[in-house]
């Protein structure tokens, strides 16, 4: 299940940071994935109110 999905088209090489707007989410923990060409990683958040 989704809860919330952006794609962005195209970034420039190096460090890019995306700003998750935590409007409407419940205190729980979350799970990230990101792609970038070949990467692919998982990462846990945990949000806490």
């Amino acid at each position: 299940m989704y809860v919330c999905q952006k794609k962005i088209e195209r970034a420039k090489v190096g460090l890019n940071e995306v700003l998750i707007r935590p409007e409407g989410f419940s205190a729980g923990v979350y799970f990230v994935r990101f792609k970038a060409g070949n990467y692919q990683a998982v990462k846990k958040v945990v949000l806490v109110r």
